[in-house]
């Protein structure tokens, strides 16, 4: 499942098993590690020189 949220403390990772639709993992952005939480964009990354405009 995805969805963009309107901030990143509201994201959430939603695994289903395909064929019972059992919830195999429900974890929220509390519970992500450090470096997923800076992957979800909490922590964002100062811009790339190339992507800085001219």
């Amino acid at each position: 499942m995805s969805n963009d949220r309107a901030t990143s403390a509201d994201d959430r990772t939603v695994h289903i098993e395909q064929y019972t639709g059992r919830i195999l993992a429900d974890v929220r952005f509390a519970e992500y590690s450090v470096y997923a939480q800076g992957m979800v964009g909490r922590f964002a990354a100062p811009p790339m020189p190339s992507e800085l405009p001219l």
